[in-house]
């Protein structure tokens, strides 16, 4: 943690991140080099046609450093496959067939899959979908009864993309069937890509929606940047490529360091920024020599003689708060910071986390107060996986849990307690922040082997479906609002928590540098809008 915390007396925000590759990425050319053309057959709305790849996709080196439409676009294989620990050798993967693939209305590729083994059962098998080229982009997979399976990855960017589908587990329980009692084991993570895949496409800009996109230069509102549905992040915004190192005019010496390693240049070389839609976050917030937003905020805010942000979670949500604390630092402001833990689950914390806000509520009854707060990955981990088993039994002799249980009706409780406290708890905002796709495995590089396995209920599968059970319960609480943490995050195990130790499960459940920056602009951005919207309309 005091390394993470230096590094952000650093960086500061993404303007750094820019500076730093505008300082080390000097200029972009494209490769030299005549390619052959090769083609392949997609259907294009609700037809069929076979469409060229500009700059041959038949080699690696065949590629250019840019595509015909001047984005620059990743080599198939330039983004890590499958590079962490040990996997089982016994899969379905093997017997799934592409049915068929098209790019439709909607600017979504879409595809069908089926699996064509006796083992294969309904909506029993999961995937981690992702393609990248001009962008890095996840998507949807949707079960469906007759044992296919759809998934659609929103493509808003026309150019040349690698299209990943891989098989994560064969066959698992339903998610009612967890703690599972009568199993060894949880089941093992697979990773196996599907026979076809990686599949290469060109999304020419005719099949890209032809409408003026709104103008990027306003800064997102609360209403842009607040979620009303499990999948509506996945549609508002993408992480774009905006730099790469071997695009560099010239070969230079660069330095070699954590902090590059952190941000994307000295592991996987290149630079990426999350760009929404129709809009953009805060950046330059502390820019030296300019009074600080918050500074500027507490003078056209009414009767705001305190701030109070309040950061409830887990050892993600302090990653978040660390970073935002150096976002305000340099604010002259009477910001104050606290972070209550909600690690090991509500089950065992929410009575302190109670205790802690009435005692907060106490202390300071005139300041004005928000609360930033997530539940989720330790309730997966602590309530659903096998291996927590010792940890169960001695919350059922403390009389803390019941003897039979699913640990998503648990949670369901326990939300709903929490939440029902909240509506009466007298704050100026309450946020939601929905779950990260932690426990990344495809993707990951930096490890030595382990002979450890990943288990299902260490999966973004899990993540996925306590953020639904969250975003249904919150349907009744509509004094809270939601942030995106989960569509932000899935589709970058490329970018997760690195240090000198690489400590696994911080690389496995942290989010990396570049996402946490996002994460924390975001919000930032949102709770400027909530306390003084105006002063962002006369700053931009």
């Amino acid at each position: 943690m005091k390394t993470f915390v230096a590094i952000l007396g650093v960086i500061g925000s993404l303007a750094f991140l820019s500076i730093f590759f505008e300082k080390y990425l000097i200029g972009s050319v494209s490769s030299k080099g005549k390619s052959d053309e090769v083609t392949n057959n997609i259907h294009a709305s609700n037809t069929t046609e076979t469409i060229p790849i500009s700059e041959s996709t038949a080699t690696i080196s065949s590629w250019k450093a840019h595509n015909k439409y001047g984005q620059i676009n990743l080599y198939p294989g330039e983004l890590p496959g499958y590079t962490g620990w040990f996997r089982p050798g016994k899969t379905l993967a093997g017997y799934f067939k592409l049915i068929s693939h098209k790019i439709d209305e909607n600017d979504n590729y879409a595809m069908n899959v089926t699996c064509e083994h006796k083992e294969c059962v309904p909506g029993r098998s999961k995937f981690y979908v992702r393609a990248y080229g001009p962008a890095i982009v996840t998507g949807l997979v949707r079960e469906y009864k007759d044992g296919s399976y759809e998934i659609l990855i929103p493509l808003s960017d026309p150019g040349d993309y690698t299209i990943e589908v891989v098989l994560t587990f064969s066959n698992v329980p339903d998610f009612a069937d967890f703690p599972l009692q009568h199993a060894d084991r949880d089941p093992d993570y697979e990773g196996y890509l599907l026979p076809g895949f990686p599949l290469i496409i060109h999304v020419p800009i005719s099949t890209v929606k032809q409408k003026k996109r709104p103008e990027r230069n306003i800064i997102c509102t609360k209403d842009q940047l607040t979620e009303n549905t499990l999948e509506s992040a996945l549609y508002k915004g993408q992480w774009k490529v905006k730099d790469s190192i071997r695009v560099a005019k010239e070969r230079q010496e660069r330095p070699i360091s954590m902090d590059g390693y952190k941000i994307g240049i000295n592991s996987l070389g290149i630079f990426t920024d999350y760009e929404f839609s129709d809009c953009r976050l805060l950046s330059n917030i502390n820019r030296k020599g300019e009074k600080h937003m918050m500074d500027k905020c507490f003078e056209n805010a009414a009767n705001m003689e305190r701030l109070h942000i309040i950061f409830i979670g887990d050892s993600v949500m302090f990653l978040e708060k660390d970073y935002f604390t150096n976002l305000v630092k340099s604010s002259k402001s009477d910001v104050k910071i606290t972070q209550l833990s909600d690690q090991r689950g509500l089950a065992m914390t929410l009575e302190n986390i109670q205790n802690q806000l009435q005692k907060i509520q106490k202390e300071n009854p005139n300041e004005t107060r928000v609360i930033y707060f997530n539940a989720g990955l330790h309730d997966i981990n602590v309530y659903c996986a096998y291996d927590q088993g010792v940890t169960r039994k001695k919350m059922k002799e403390t009389k803390i849990w019941g003897d039979d249980f699913a640990c998503i009706d648990k949670y369901q409780d326990f939300m709903i307690q929490f939440l029902d406290f909240l509506e009466t708890y007298p704050t100026s905002l309450k946020v939601f922040r929905s779950s990260t796709a932690a426990w990344h495995r495809y993707g990951n590089f930096g490890f030595g082997w382990k002979k450890m396995n990943q288990p299902y209920t260490k999966t973004h599968h899990f993540v996925d479906k306590y953020n639904q059970i969250a975003y249904d319960i919150l349907k009744k609480y509509p004094s809270v609002h939601i942030l995106d943490g989960y569509w932000l995050t899935l589709p970058r195990p490329d970018n997760t928590e690195a240090s000198k130790e690489n400590e696994a499960g911080k690389h496995m459940a942290h989010p990396g540098l570049a996402v946490t920056d996002v994460l924390v602009r975001k919000w930032f951005t949102f709770l400027i809008r909530h306390l003084c919207s105006d002063i962002i309309d006369q700053s931009f």
